[in-house]
């Protein structure tokens, strides 16, 4: 199931299977519709501000919760001037190919800035346990070919010009700030996917 909280930590909405959803008919005619039917989805207006989606596995008296692989994902409906700032997963990465990723799509005809960060000592302060210490970031196209990769942000040619533009450059040195950061990404490639790894040995 899927809860949308605010920066607050208030549920807005919750969902456990779509098409239950008052909205189901809507997602349906956005071609958004999950193609099983205990899926979940949710069809919300957003005022501006930062919000949390968590994904959890259903449970009740009946049927006690599992584990597994999900994957969220988060579309701005919009036809015209769509933009959608930001979109972050937190999840456990592993060894071997026990990686996180996190896909993106890039519309258009043009080139378009992009900003890929990958934290883990970071959440630490946050409370956050078990947290990866040494990331490893590849940012890949729709083949997986391997366009990017980067252990240490200050690795970066041009940290300095990075924060200037972007104000998003990691708070410990051990963390990945990609090179690619300062190219577009630009058609026909439009469909990329980055991974995060344990710093390899």
């Amino acid at each position: 199931m899927i809860e949308l909280h605010d920066a607050n930590n208030n549920l807005i909405a919750s969902n456990d299977d779509w098409f239950t959803s008052s909205d189901a008919e809507t997602i349906s005619s956005y071609h958004r519709d999950p193609p099983n039917s205990i899926e979940s989805a949710l069809l919300v207006t957003l005022n501006p501000g930062n919000y949390t989606a968590v994904v959890r596995s259903f449970s009740n008296a009946q049927q006690p919760a599992t584990s597994g692989v999900a994957l969220f994902e988060a579309y701005d409906l919009r036809t015209s001037s769509s933009r959608l700032g930001n979109v972050s997963t937190r999840g456990q990465v592993g060894t071997g190919n026990n990686i996180l990723i996190g896909g993106l799509i890039v519309g258009g005809s043009t080139p378009k800035p992009v900003v890929l960060r990958a934290l883990g000592p970071t959440l630490a302060q946050f409370g956050v346990a078990g947290v990866l210490a040494d990331p490893y970031l590849e940012l890949r196209d729709g083949n997986g070919n391997l366009v990017e990769a980067n252990n240490d942000w200050q690795q970066s040619p041009k940290p300095p010009q990075l924060w200037l533009k972007a104000k998003r450059h990691p708070t410990r040195k051990n963390q990945p700030w990609p090179r690619h950061l300062l190219r577009a990404i630009t058609p026909p490639w439009s469909a990329a996917w980055a991974a995060l790894r344990a710093r390899p040995g």
